[in-house]
């Protein structure tokens, strides 16, 4: 799939790192067997907190310790034998200097507890976590017998669905663990573990313990973090944060290269934060189109932006490899209408075809960009859950509200629902929105006012859609809300068979917040506004 020129990691210095650290640790079993062959084994002193013993254990608790496998910024992974249970494990032991604080060691264990109920086939399972005099707590897992991902990647070429495959997986597991209520902070190669049959892990979950450690500023590999990791706000991080990190993973399998760079770790937290990366297709002219727009879109600064669960990344990573999307590569020409300059006139119905490739942002796997398809699942749902009566689309003058409706979301709105759009005036609106509503839906009963024909339409089996744009101008004539009989028209809207989208400038905030909250629907981000 991959030439030696796209080997991963793409980097010399990634490859020398792991020969040095190869040879030190052969080294290191050598100088143990030799001492153990010349003298009777003797067990490390304890360490003392604030200082990490140089030297191998021989025993923690009842496990033997058979070599050192590697060790990181937090903790020492060590190869054991269970003597209770006559098996192989894997023992994490967090450095000492981590754990000078009162009650880190027992935050320690507390997480570690709960990452041993997850029980998935791609997690690697935890069997115990504990402590000792010596050892204030350690951490014992299933041992797999495979490679890191990063090693693995090199040494085995992989189609597109196979490598969709792994991914789904890895993107099932982080989606299983975050259902739990844990949080992985650090996904990168080396936390990815591929057995000898090909079978994918997650490994080394970080723990809440490590936010807390490092401030919240450092949690994590700087190369692999989220915007909201580089900027230090552990607050914010959730399941999102690590499926972008895996998205940082599945770009580098694809391209060879990581999608932030940066000379300092300053300046590759600017670039997460502020930079986007180059499209696949510009680095690999081969990878499918589908596959580039899934990683893209974990990637989007927003996490409302990206995938919003390992499961939902999962089912588009499933679908690419069901479909086998082969035949696209992510560069191949399309063929795009002539964008006919609009000046200060909005986009409509006839711009529909070509309006979409002006929108910018992450987009579906029918390249549907996120700002349409988000709006569409709104109003024709197919889980009326998410459904909303009053929605909001705000923005300054001139942002392109009006094109997104217009151009965006009306025209691929089924034909079987009834949309009106009118502008909003500041005496005209409920007599306009009256007549439309006749036009539309001649067994209204003339006689009855607009909220009565409302809540006529929402006992029809039709689904009936309002757009209404400038909805300034009415705010600005209409300084008692409560009272005006459009608030109480659209209080009718059910969400099922009547919803309204009201376009606003961002200037009137204030003013059509009151507006939402004199219909019960608070604002809400991504669910009643956009």
């Amino acid at each position: 799939m991959r030439d030696e020129n796209q080997s991963f990691p793409s980097d010399s210095q990634a490859q020398s790192e792991r020969t040095r650290e190869t040879t030190r640790r052969r080294t290191d079993t050598d100088a143990r067997r030799k001492a153990s062959e010349a003298t009777p084994v003797e067990k490390s002193k304890p360490a003392t907190a604030g200082h990490q013993s140089a030297e191998t254990p021989d025993r923690i608790d009842h496990f033997d310790i058979l070599e050192k496998l590697g060790e990181g910024g937090f903790a020492t992974v060590y190869r054991a034998h269970d003597t209770k249970l006559d098996r192989e494990v894997a023992i994490k032991v967090p450095h000492f200097r981590e754990l000078n604080q009162a009650d880190l060691g027992a935050l320690y264990l507390h997480e570690a507890r709960a990452m041993a109920r997850l029980d998935h086939p791609h997690i690697i399972k935890v069997f115990e976590a504990n402590r000792t005099e010596s050892v204030p707590c350690y951490l014992v897992t299933q041992l797999i017998d495979g490679d890191h991902f990063g090693d693995w990647i090199e040494s085995n070429q992989l189609d597109w669905e196979s490598l969709a495959r792994i991914f789904q997986r890895l993107a099932e597991a982080l989606g299983f663990a975050h259902d739990h209520g844990i949080i992985h902070r650090d996904v990168k190669p080396n936390n990815i573990f591929i057995r000898r049959d090909g079978v994918p892990f997650i490994g080394d979950f970080g723990l809440a313990s490590r936010d807390r450690i490092d401030g919240g500023v450092s949690a994590g590999t700087p190369s692999y973090m989220s915007p909201e990791q580089a900027r230090g706000e552990g607050h914010r991080v959730d399941g999102r944060s690590d499926l972008f990190s895996l998205g940082i993973v599945l770009y580098r399998v694809l391209t060879g290269e990581k999608p932030f760079q940066g000379d300092d770790t300053e300046s590759l937290q600017q670039a997460i934060l502020h930079s986007d990366p180059p499209h696949p297709g510009e680095l690999r002219a081969d990878v499918p189109a589908e596959l580039a727009r899934i990683c893209l879109r974990a990637l989007s600064k927003a996490a409302c932006d990206r995938h919003q669960s390992g499961s939902e990344l999962a089912a588009e990573l499933s679908d690419f490899a069901t479909a086998k999307h082969l035949e696209s590569a992510s560069n191949r020409d399309v063929a795009i209408e002539k964008v006919v300059p609009r000046g200060l006139r909005a986009f409509d119905a006839d711009d529909a075809e070509h309006f979409l490739h002006l929108l910018p942002g992450p987009r579906d796997r029918g390249g549907l960009p996120e700002a349409v398809r988000s709006w569409l699942s709104k109003l024709d749902p197919s889980d009326l859950r998410k459904a909303i009566p009053v929605g909001l689309i705000y923005g300054p003058s001139g942002c392109g509200k009006t094109s997104l409706v217009r151009a965006g979301v009306i025209p691929r709105l089924p034909a079987t629902t009834n949309t009106i759009y009118l502008q909003a005036t500041s005496e005209g609106t409920e007599r306009e929105l009256s007549d439309a509503l006749r036009r539309r839906a001649p067994g209204l009963t003339e006689t009855t006012g607009l909220p009565q024909q409302i809540a006529q339409l929402r006992r029809t089996e039709t689904r009936t859609v309002i757009f209404i744009d400038q909805f300034e101008q009415w705010l600005l004539s209409h300084p008692k809300i409560q009272f005006e009989s459009l608030t109480e028209a659209l209080r009718q809207c059910d969400g099922e068979h009547v919803q309204c989208v009201l376009l606003v400038r961002d200037d009137f905030w204030l003013t059509v917040s009151r507006f939402m909250q004199a219909l019960e629907h608070p604002i809400a981000e991504n669910e009643t506004r956009r």
